[in-house]
């Protein structure tokens, strides 16, 4: 990942944010994988559903290719029903000079 880098996770539609509208949510990297720590989260009317956004999603060290990335976001809800919530949406930027720029994007 890039030395200032930003993801966007957008939720399924049957997934939803339950901590109160401007509160962060917790980040909790695994294996050394990111220093974010805490993440901002907005409804899109758009998409009609939730984005994530962490900031400052930059490695501990570098390490080699084909690396995964492994975090828990804590203040999610699933549905309250067994049918599939949809897939999530993955946005990797990388920021320089003030600016961020999408570097992929996927359906997970």
């Amino acid at each position: 990942m890039y030395e200032n880098g930003i993801v966007k996770i957008i939720l399924p539609a049957g997934l939803r944010v339950i901590v109160p509208e401007g509160e962060k949510l917790t980040v909790t990297p695994y294996g050394g994988s990111t220093r974010a720590t805490e993440a901002t989260w907005e409804y899109s009317e758009d998409l009609g559903t939730h984005v994530i956004t962490i900031s400052d999603f930059t490695m501990e060290e570098e390490i080699a290719g084909g690396f995964q990335y492994k975090i828990s976001l804590s203040g999610i809800e699933n549905q309250v029903s067994a049918k599939e919530a949809g897939s999530y949406g993955v946005e990797t930027y990388y920021v320089k000079d003030g600016n961020a720029y999408l570097t992929d994007f996927r359906d997970v």
